[in-house]
């Protein structure tokens, strides 16, 4: 059974003191880098073509390699990803969405931190050019609340906020996991005329959601859904693998803490 947000919250700031919690504004706006090797092949196609709704499953752990596979599909036999992660005493972070159901298959997306037990990441997407996007993930923690922010070019002027907050709404509940999970909250947007579900109480549109899993999710890490604008694919080719790995970074995360505590 997961623990609770209060757990995690109470965990994080042994390792972290308050005064580190960092603000959504202080995003910076994309940087790009020279492209890496191997060199990515029609990136821009792959990253959006992530299924707007689909699980995440358990495969096998390797103590050579000190990591974990999992992959991403409709069902565990049928996977249409891989991703790589490592182990939490491994003393590596780094979390990798491949291009193909196998670890040997290039990166679409890394997500890292400078340490372990560092609740900020900065995750990587590969572009079609063979350039790479690299964004913050940004942890803002107190007594009651936990989000995690980035900042994303989505084809507008500037780039986009959007912010995973915990959530038991209906947006999680569709995904029949626990009742706790993620909503991602698109901040510079509002919910849609019409929409029927997909709006924060503060009246941003959700735009994906994660569900963690419950007992009968026999080797689910977590189940993941794009939504609204998202699900229509209005945020720009590489929002569905940025809204993915981020949700599946947050997990590893908490589970890096709460594995530290025993």
């Amino acid at each position: 059974m997961p623990v609770t947000n209060a757990t995690i919250n109470r965990l994080i700031n042994l390792i972290r003191p308050a005064n580190r919690a960092l603000s959504l504004a202080s995003h910076p706006s994309s940087i790009y880098t020279s492209p890496s090797s191997p060199k990515p092949v029609k990136m821009a196609e792959k990253l959006s073509s992530i299924p707007p709704k689909t699980s995440i499953f358990y495969k096998s752990s390797s103590l050579r390699k000190q990591s974990s596979l999992v992959y991403v599909g409709p069902t565990k036999d049928s996977p249409l990803y891989a991703m790589t992660m490592h182990l939490a005493w491994s003393g590596r972070s780094d979390l990798t969405l491949h291009d193909g159901t196998d670890e040997s298959a290039p990166p679409l997306a890394v997500a890292q931190s400078k340490s372990l037990m560092s609740v900020d990441s900065m995750f990587t997407l590969h572009t079609a050019e063979g350039r790479e996007i690299t964004e913050k993930l940004d942890a803002t923690m107190h007594l009651t609340t936990e989000r995690y922010g980035f900042a994303l070019d989505v084809g507008g002027t500037m780039p986009e906020r959007f912010e995973w907050r915990i959530s038991k709404g209906e947006e999680v509940a569709a995904l029949q996991g626990w009742k706790y999970g993620l909503k991602l909250v698109r901040l510079d947007g509002q919910v849609a005329e019409g929409e029927k579900r997909g709006s924060s109480s503060d009246g941003h549109e959700v735009v994906a959601a994660w569900a963690e899993p419950s007992i009968n999710m026999a080797n689910e890490i977590g189940r993941f859904e794009l939504l609204g604008s998202a699900a229509r694919g209005e945020l720009g080719p590489y929002f569905a693998a940025t809204a993915l790995i981020t949700a599946v970074r947050i997990w590893q995360v908490r589970w890096y803490i709460i594995s530290a505590s025993h």
